[in-house]
């Protein structure tokens, strides 16, 4: 593995300290965790290929993984939403030792992309377009700080680098590994969540030895922004935990 960038290293100091890293979806990147890390002291890296980290964006889940270990100086609670999930729950199984929490929020061991998606994101590539599907998941009347975070992640991460994650998404499958895994591990979910509905969190917390779940009544896919507090709470119980 090569060097971390000097932003990504600053971060990485700062993991530390808080002992959270916060890992993005697809399509976004660190920005989007504004209205959690308001409420929660983490921090938050950006994968390669958006906002402002150089280098291409990772093809693979396994490469995603890579890079954050790379920047990380020792053990931290990881923290990942949907593809940032898939990415944590890599680094639990191939960096143990750099993982002394895992919450895994609005994720799967197995993330199927309808091929409508990736169809989209094709078209969005060739016109150099926006990839708004993520934004559409915002529930009614959205907090305007959420849709702001949203929106400025969203603007910081090119379309291509959009596609390269949801094409990494898609690939991955750690469904025949999860019970190698020896991590204290959280598993968040929302009951209202369609794109990762509830039974991939039900998998997840049965077959990983040492998870337990969690669920949100009536949240969407994005509830680490639109449930903030909820989800500040339960990551600073387990950080109570671990310590």
């Amino acid at each position: 593995m090569g060097g971390a960038p000097a932003g990504s290293r600053v971060l990485a100091s700062a993991a530390m300290r808080e002992g959270i890293v916060l890992l993005h979806g697809s399509g976004l990147c660190g920005a989007v965790w504004a209205p959690l890390r308001a409420r929660l002291e983490a921090s938050a890296p950006s994968l390669p290929g958006r906002d402002g980290v150089p280098g291409p964006p990772p093809a693979t889940v396994e490469e995603a993984a890579a890079f954050v270990a790379s920047t990380l100086t020792g053990p931290a609670i990881v923290a990942g939403h949907s593809y940032g999930g898939a990415v944590a729950l890599e680094l639990a199984l191939g960096r143990p030792d750099l993982v002394s929490g895992l919450v895994l929020m609005a994720t799967g061991a197995r993330l199927r992309v309808h091929p409508f998606i990736l169809q989209t994101l094709d078209a969005c590539v060739a016109r150099d377009e926006p990839f708004d599907f993520v934004r559409g998941m915002l529930g009614p009347d959205p907090d305007p700080a959420v849709a702001a975070a949203l929106t400025d992640a969203i603007r910081r991460t090119p379309v291509a680098t959009a596609r390269a994650d949801w094409r990494a998404c898609d690939a991955f499958d750690r469904r025949e590994h999860l019970a190698a895994l020896r991590v204290p591990t959280l598993v968040i979910d929302g009951d209202a969540d369609s794109l990762t509905p509830p039974a991939y969190a039900e998998r997840l917390a049965r077959d990983i030895p040492a998870a337990r779940r969690a669920t949100l009544r009536g949240a969407g896919h994005l509830f680490p922004l639109e449930r903030a507090d909820e989800v500040a709470a339960l990551l600073r119980a387990l950080s109570r935990e671990i310590a």
